[in-house]
């Protein structure tokens, strides 16, 4: 018999940890990651009170509201056989990692959101010129705000000038949710394209494209990136606030004419076409606009997106 009067001829895991969403899914992503196999994985929220050293001395029923209860998730998971001790640190480390990546998410979602509203007030004070682009960012602001996305992250960063280029830095003390374990890094404009250059210092209030790395935490998709433009009294761009984490399936199940900024933009590329409205072209055009990848929808421009549009239109005819 084993040591605990039981045995496996697989690696058993066993996490107790605070309850908190996305637990679940996370896991099983980081087993994935390391191409391991679960053959049983059992998940039990819990609610127990447990003396001065932490150990348990009663397990209360859920419905209990008793104040002094920790409210817990147990794992036991049953995978392929880790038999040497790296393999065992590697498993370990991986999970310890994203369970960490859980909690700094989910703990901090509040003060992110609250930061979220904050700057959506400071924006619609913003000193723009573009006026009706700062309408639509602040509608398609307030969409996201109304658990339209998962926020994971957010940093506040300065953009200065420096001898001949100008320096986007992060402000590691502002850092909430993922940013915390992530450490910034300063990036000259010099390096980027002209294109995201001009993008970057240009007066439109938003910034929205994805990361180059992928959620740990929910589902395993790039992290969306929305930044918003801090502006001086003259309308000069001098920082960014960065927010971080996973559009709602509402993004992507939702119809574009729902979705602020998506239905402007769209808008604009039927109205700037030859099409007369209500024509077979305007509705097969206005089809591929709707079922355009949302991901790629809110990143394109107006040109590019009415260049691939077209293309694809003239190959369906």
């Amino acid at each position: 018999m084993g040591k605990h009067g039981w045995e496996s001829a697989n690696t058993i895991v066993q996490i107790v940890i605070k309850d908190l969403p996305f637990l679940v899914d996370s896991v099983r992503m980081a087993l994935n990651r390391l191409n391991i196999a679960s053959h049983l994985l059992l998940h039990t929220p819990i609610k127990v009170n447990r003396d001065d050293k932490g150990m348990a001395t009663e397990i209360l029923p859920l419905k209990d509201d008793v104040k002094s209860s920790h409210q817990q998730t147990v794992f036991l998971i049953e995978v392929d056989r880790q038999s040497g001790s790296k393999q065992l640190k590697a498993l370990a480390s991986e999970l310890e990692s994203v369970l960490t990546d859980v909690t700094l998410a989910v703990e901090d979602w509040k003060p992110i959101q609250a930061k979220l509203t904050e700057c959506i007030s400071e924006a619609k004070k913003a000193k723009v010129k573009n006026k009706d682009n700062q309408a639509n960012s602040l509608e398609f602001l307030n969409w996201i705000a109304d658990h339209n996305f998962t926020l994971m992250g957010y940093r506040e960063y300065s953009v200065s000038a420096v001898e001949g280029d100008t320096v986007i830095k992060g402000k590691d003390d502002t850092s909430l949710g993922l940013m915390k374990n992530r450490p910034s890094k300063e990036r000259f404009l010099s390096v980027l394209s002209d294109v995201a250059r001009t993008e970057a210092l240009s007066d439109k209030l938003l910034v929205l494209t994805k990361t180059g790395s992928k959620s740990r935490v929910h589902r395993p998709a790039y992290m969306d990136y929305i930044g918003i433009k801090k502006f001086d009294k003259n309308g000069k761009v001098i920082g960014e606030h960065r927010f971080i984490g996973l559009y709602a399936a509402s993004f992507y199940n939702s119809s574009v004419r729902d979705i602020p900024l998506l239905n402007t933009k769209i808008n604009r590329i039927m109205e700037n076409s030859t099409f007369a409205d209500g024509s077979h072209a305007y509705k097969a055009l206005l089809n591929v606009l709707e079922t355009y990848p949302r991901d790629e929808l809110i990143q394109a421009s107006d040109e590019n997106l009415n260049e691939v549009a077209m293309g694809v239109l003239q190959m369906q005819e």
